[in-house]
């Protein structure tokens, strides 16, 4: 679990590359974890890797549609919505995705 905090930590920090390192490591641990799949579906949505995030949020959708919902629309308010760092077209993905996985 401490990883899988540090991982959104380093995400705020903007450590990109410190917080995929942490991520995938849970993953790697925790295959099933739905939380640490739409985590990594809002970094790579970040880091403007459209293909693994929708990777990332088709596996998190498939384990846990309630635990998506949750992580993406938090990150959605809390960090894309209110970033001027984070491309508009990375918001407009994440609200394609949090629309899709409501149905």
């Amino acid at each position: 679990e401490i990883w899988l905090i540090m991982g959104y930590t380093l995400i705020a920090l903007r450590r990109y590359d410190d917080a995929k390192e942490s991520l995938e490591y849970v993953h790697a641990v925790q295959p099933e974890n739905a939380e640490v799949s739409s985590a990594l579906c809002v970094l790579f949505t970040i880091l403007d890797d459209q293909q693994t995030a929708r990777q990332y949020f088709e596996h998190s959708r498939e384990l846990d549609k309630s635990t998506t919902a949750k992580i993406l629309t938090h990150f959605y308010k809390e960090v894309f919505k209110p970033s001027a760092q984070i491309s508009q077209a990375s918001k407009d993905k994440i609200k394609e995705m949090l629309t899709k996985v409501r149905l």
